[in-house]
């Protein structure tokens, strides 16, 4: 059985729900790892553009856009500009294969840049649980 990711957070900061599941939400997630984001829904029309001549795809860095065991490709609802240190980056490419389940994150080649897609909709991220659950306990936390 895999072990789940653990977040490291005062418990204090966690909203009613959170508490209630033990279970952080993917904003606190989202807060954590991007230092800024900007919303760019028309951002996948660059995702295989000539730019200059030259042809460009996009690289999926953490989590994948394609379902094996459906055989679908999921439906991505926002994407966003992103920023992180270079910290974040290298946790999140040890932790990718369960990261990769709550987000996931593309790099732009051609315009270097990083694009988070989301795939929920309707619901505040405030209320959207991921797998990750909280610890106070900073040496046993992966995040």
């Amino acid at each position: 059985m895999n072990k789940k990711l653990r977040f490291y957070v005062d418990k204090k900061e966690l909203n009613e729900y959170e508490k209630k599941h033990n279970r952080i939400s993917f904003e606190k997630l989202f807060n954590r790892l991007f230092t800024d984001a900007i919303l760019c829904n028309d951002i996948t029309k660059l995702f295989y553009t000539d730019i200059n001549g030259q042809y460009s795809e996009v690289e999926v860095e953490v989590g994948t856009d394609y379902d094996e065991e459906t055989d679908e490709y999921l439906d991505i609802y926002q994407y966003f500009i992103v920023d992180f240190n270079n910290y974040t980056y290298s946790k999140m490419q040890e932790l990718k294969e369960k990261l990769g389940k709550e987000f996931i994150l593309y790099y732009l080649s051609n315009l270097d840049l990083y694009i988070v897609g989301i795939t929920h909709f309707g619901t505040g991220w405030d209320y959207v649980l991921t797998d990750i659950i909280p610890t106070d306990n900073y040496k046993e936390a992966d995040l």
